[in-house]
């Protein structure tokens, strides 16, 4: 059966919550990084001695500098702890930075961590992208499913940091790939009427894994528990997933908060401002289909990088209406690109056709993990010229917030099948302008035709003869 002939009830609505549960894993999985790299307040307390050391030593003059948790990352060149470095922790947390070691002298090894994970995410959205469109949703959903789920399970008996960076790769890979099955195929199961609210309940699902991962990692403190709970949800899925197969072939953030109860709520915050966003952004889509809105929130966010820019370059002056500035304009980026993004990934699927549309998909992830990618590295130049990278993708958004507006529309269009699917919505986009403009053409017309009639009306040389004749006298008199 065609989706756009299924009628969407109750039952249909079960089965998009129930794929719902794999968009809550993916979130989890993403967010992990935030709290295996948590860094406590730390010291080394040397051989044979009772003196500790707080934070590291600086090869130069020795001087100690304060947790690395709470400055910029800043280059120097730090001495090596004669002796072993101890944690200060309230609740007994254990996360990768404490397990191993990774402070001071190690401390660019806890960023490989997220590196290889987004390394291993943006080769999943390139490989998995094929796939997709090669082997199906479904097959592909299943495998990065239950293989991320096994991954997740390894990590918990893993004992040596290197066997974890491959791990987490490999963990990325499988992730992105069960995200973008799952949103294609999601969005396919239903009608144009419906995609909408289908992927606000995509993005409800995201923002729900993100309030339970803040939930679990308060309740468990050690990373490796928590690296098991997480999976927790890939087994529950097997009492549906191919349930829901049957089903689809029948209807087709820099600043570390100074206390550990602080950092859990803030990342539940921020995933109930990202709830509350794409709720909002609903009804936008919903009113003003997608370019628009596109084109609107790409624009707020290169006004926000260019403003934020500005800040950068006015820290010499201090106002406190800098700061309240700063945190207002950080703010609402964050909930305009959050918008943005929640729009691009529909707004991808539904533009390219059936055939490519996994690949379209992952090519775009591709391209988006590129940039996450490279924000460590800009944050590394805080120090010298920020500023210039930030007026740089202003500029970009700016300019590609107008050439979405070049694109057809998608609002209530069905998805297309074939290449030549697309280009027909695009030729309907292009008639429905024209016929715009010849309405408005004709409607000149008929204005003009009614003032020259109006004219006529009221000459004296021009008699209503009945039945719409005009008689001009005067022309009769200059004929005779």
């Amino acid at each position: 059966m065609n989706a756009e002939e299924a009628k969407v009830g109750c039952f249909q609505m079960v089965l998009v919550l129930l794929l719902g549960i794999n968009y809550v894993i993916v979130a989890m999985s993403h967010g992990l990084s935030v709290f295996h790299n948590y860094t406590p307040k730390f010291y080394c307390e040397m051989k044979d001695s009772t003196h500790k050391s707080y934070g590291c030593q600086v090869m130069e003059n020795s001087s100690m500098f304060a947790n690395l948790t709470f400055t910029s990352p800043e280059v120097s060149a730090f001495t090596s702890c004669s002796g072993e470095y101890h944690f200060e922790t309230e609740f007994m947390e254990n996360s990768v930075v404490t397990e191993w070691g990774l402070v001071c002298e190690k401390r660019y090894l806890s960023f490989l961590g997220p590196t290889v994970y987004y390394i291993g995410v943006l080769l999943g959205a390139w490989i998995t992208g094929f796939l997709i469109d090669r082997i199906g949703r479904l097959p592909v959903q299943a495998i990065c499913l239950y293989v991320q789920g096994t991954i997740a399970v390894a990590l918990y008996i893993v004992q040596s940091y290197p066997a974890f960076l491959v791990l987490r790769s490999l963990q990325g890979v499988f992730v992105q790939g069960l995200q973008n099955s799952t949103y294609i195929l999601s969005l396919e199961l239903f009608p144009a009427r419906s995609r909408t609210l289908v992927a606000l309940i995509m993005q409800i699902s995201w923002s729900m894994g993100l309030i339970l991962l803040a939930l679990l990692s308060y309740v468990i403190p050690d990373w490796r528990i928590l690296q098991l709970a997480v999976s927790v949800p890939t087994a529950i899925t097997v009492l549906y997933i191919w349930w829901t197969s049957t089903i689809a072939c029948n209807i087709l953030d820099d600043l570390t908060p100074s206390f550990q109860i602080n950092r859990h709520i803030t990342f539940a915050l921020s995933a109930i401002l990202e709830m509350a966003t794409n709720t909002f952004v609903y009804f936008v889509l919903s009113r003003y289909g997608r370019r628009l809105p596109i084109c609107t929130y790409q624009s707020f966010n290169g006004i926000v990088c260019i403003l934020i820019a500005v800040f950068f370059i006015l820290t010499a002056t201090v106002a406190p209406w800098i700061d309240i500035a700063k945190t207002t304009m950080l703010l609402f980026g964050k909930v305009t690109v959050m918008s943005t993004l929640s729009i691009v990934y529909l707004y991808t699927v539904e533009i390219f056709p059936t055939v490519i549309r996994g690949r379209c998909l992952g090519l775009c992830v591709m391209s988006a993990k590129i940039g996450s990618l490279s924000i460590l590295h800009l944050l590394l130049l805080r120090p010298v010229s920020l500023p210039i990278p930030l007026l740089i993708i202003g500029i970009l958004c700016l300019v590609s917030g107008v050439l979405v507006l070049i694109l057809p529309e998608t609002l209530n269009k069905i998805l297309p099948d074939q290449v030549m699917d697309m280009k027909n919505i695009i030729d309907e986009n292009n008639c429905k302008d024209d016929d715009i403009n010849t309405e408005n053409d004709v409607k000149e017309e008929d204005l003009t035709e009614r003032q020259i009639l109006r004219q006529k009306l009221f000459s004296e040389n021009w008699v209503d003869a009945g039945n719409g004749i005009l008689v001009n006298f005067m022309e009769n008199k200059n004929t005779e």
